[in-house]
């Protein structure tokens, strides 16, 4: 009977020593791997921030043929998502959910495994030596189950892999697809007079592509119902980009003369010569920052000084050219 005790009482200490040690391990474990990929800092972020990019390096699309995708309505930027539904309990099932976009240098995010727990994370890119280096961190939070922490010391070992698996997957995909999103080409132009017809309203930075979207409706309305020819591209002129505050103003050339307009063309102005210099773009909207930081660069180069809001003309409709790397974007800036 003594022993029995004896056993009883140095079973509890053990258990009492686990637990009490349990307190002292990190309540949370964070987790990071990092690769360098032969791509442009642009073209990484646009593959993760595009969530269905995902399928040409995501650990949990390629590791089993069987899984099932199922994204989100919204597939980029905040609030873009999927899930997957494995077979096998290696696989599992799981969500991720893109919480923060911030283009270019960061985008933050949760996966929930499910029945497994949840982990939130973020990539991180910076340029070297004319390529990426992408970092993926994850951290999950232990709570204070003993037994959570004690498993939150093997985090590391296992669901490293997965970043591991992830981030060589995405190097290889780049290694095997060089880089085609042609250098922003930069030239200066003498735009002659023109008619424009405009359409201006304000709204905040979060709520920009929303608001541009309604514009543009409103904009092409004003075209049919005015029965107006068209004499270019579509643009949008940013007039204030202060804080969360953005002013802007989509247009698109008329053949109209102005003196033929009656007093319903609203929104039409005679818009007067002026010299400008234009950065041609190539690739998605969400790298458009490599054709701003040229333009910046050309107009120091030149000593030039800006006459006028900067604007974006847009050559190519997405809709009819499903390609991003072939999508043109004229980056334009009055200068005198």
């Amino acid at each position: 009977m003594k022993t029995i005790r004896t056993l009883l009482w140095i079973l509890f200490t053990i258990l009492a020593a686990v637990i009490i040690v349990s307190f002292f391990l990190p309540p949370n474990v964070t987790i990071s791997r990092s690769v360098v990929l032969n791509c442009t800092r642009a073209r990484a972020f646009e593959h993760v921030n595009i969530i269905t990019k995902w399928n040409h390096w995501s650990p949990w699309h390629y590791s089993d043929s069987s899984v099932r995708i199922q994204y989100f309505p919204i597939t980029e930027g905040n609030n873009a998502g999927f899930r997957w539904y494995g077979l096998n309990n290696k696989t599992g099932s799981g969500e991720v959910v893109i919480t923060n976009s911030f283009p270019y240098d960061s985008i933050l995010l949760n996966i929930e495994f499910f029945k497994k727990g949840k982990m939130s994370g973020n990539f991180i890119f910076s340029d070297t030596l004319h390529k990426t280096l992408i970092t993926w961190k994850m951290t999950a939070n232990l709570g204070k189950n003993p037994l959570n922490r004690y498993l939150g010391l093997l985090t590391d070992k296992m669901a490293g892999t997965d970043l591991e698996t992830g981030l060589l997957n995405m190097q290889y995909y780049f290694d095997s697809t060089p880089d085609t999103i042609q250098r922003p080409e930069i030239v200066e132009i003498d735009m002659p007079l023109r008619y424009v017809l405009l359409v201006r309203d304000t709204c905040m930075a979060d709520n920009y592509n929303f608001k541009q979207r309604l514009l543009f409706t409103e904009l092409f309305r004003m075209i049919r119902n005015q029965k107006l020819d068209l004499d270019g591209y579509p643009f949008t002129i940013f007039h204030s980009l202060t804080g969360n505050y953005i002013d802007i103003e989509v247009g698109i050339p008329v053949h109209n003369k102005f003196t033929e307009l009656s007093q319903n063309s609203r929104g039409i102005i005679q818009q007067q010569p002026y010299h400008a210099v234009t950065v041609k773009y190539f690739g998605s909207y969400s790298g458009i920052a490599i054709a701003y930081k040229a333009l910046e660069e050309y107009l120091m180069l030149k000593k030039l000084s800006v006459a006028g809001p900067v604007y974006e003309e847009y050559v190519t409709d997405p809709f009819s050219v499903p390609d991003t790397a072939h999508w043109q974007t004229n980056v334009c800036i009055p200068v005198r």
